[in-house]
C-alpha cells in the first residue's frame, strides 16, 4: 500500500477495516480489478495458455433459516502460473452454462485454450470461444449419442499414436501415450452431412 498509495502509516489496518473497504465497493468494478492486476501477476497471456474453468459450491454459504441456498462461483485458472484469472457468481435459479458462454466472451482473452467440464458441452459456448478466437476442450457424455459415436468413430479409425518406452523414475514406473487426430468426423444432425 505505500509503494502504490503513498500512505505513510505506522501499522497495518486491520483485517475489518479493510473488509468493510471492500464491501462498499462496486461487485463489478473489482472483478474488473481484479482480472487486470492477475493478467499482470502473470506476465501477459502467451498464445495457447490453458485456461481451467470449473464451478463450485461454497461450503457453509448457505442459510437454512432464510431459506437461501449455497453459493456457486465459477472461476477460471491459469494453469501455467497458478492464478485465478476471474469469479463470477452463478445465480441461484440457473447453473454455470449461460456463465462461462459470458465469462469466455468477456475475457478479452484470444488464442487461449478454455478447459471444462461435460456441462458445458453446449452449442453455444463452443461457438462462444470461436467468435472470441478461442479453443475449448471439454468431455462428452453419454447423453450426447451423435456426438459421443462421432468421437469413438475418430478414436478408433483416424488417429496415429506414439509410445515411449516404459522407464522407472522416482520410485514409480512411468509410461506416456500420445495419440494424434489427423481429421474428425463429425455428423451435423440437422442437414445430415458429415465433416471432416
Amino acid at each position: 500500500m505505500r509503494e502504490e498509495f503513498g500512505i505513510k502509516w505506522k501499522k497495518i489496518p486491520a483485517y475489518t477495516t479493510i473488509r468493510n473497504i471492500i464491501r462498499g465497493l462496486s461487485a463489478s468494478d473489482l472483478e474488473e480489478c481484479f482480472r487486470k492486476y492477475t493478467l499482470k501477476l502473470s506476465g501477459g497471456m502467451k498464445e495457447n495458455s490453458f485456461i481451467a474453468c470449473d464451478g463450485k459450491t461454497l461450503r457453509g454459504s448457505f442459510d437454512n433459516f432464510k431459506d437461501k441456498k449455497a453459493i456457486m462461483i465459477f472461476s477460471a485458472f491459469l494453469s501455467e502460473s497458478g492464478i485465478i484469472l476471474a469469479h463470477y457468481e452463478v445465480g441461484e435459479k440457473t447453473n454455470e452454462i449461460p456463465v462461462a458462454q459470458q465469462m469466455i466472451r468477456e475475457s478479452g482473452l484470444e488464442k487461449c485454450i478454455f478447459t471444462y467440464d461435460a456441462i458445458n458441452c453446449q452449442e453455444k459456448t463452443l461457438k462462444a470461444a470461436k467468435e472470441s478466437k478461442n479453443d475449448v476442450i471439454v468431455c462428452v457424455k453419454g447423453n450426447q449419442k451423435i456426438l459421443l459415436n462421432n468421437c469413438i468413430d475418430t478414436c478408433e479409425l483416424r488417429c496415429s499414436e506414439y509410445e515411449e518406452p516404459v522407464v522407472k523414475e522416482r520410485n514409480r514406473i512411468e509410461s506416456r501415450k500420445v495419440t494424434v487426430f489427423e481429421d474428425t468426423l463429425i455428423t451435423d444432425k440437422k442437414n445430415g452431412n458429415m465433416f471432416v
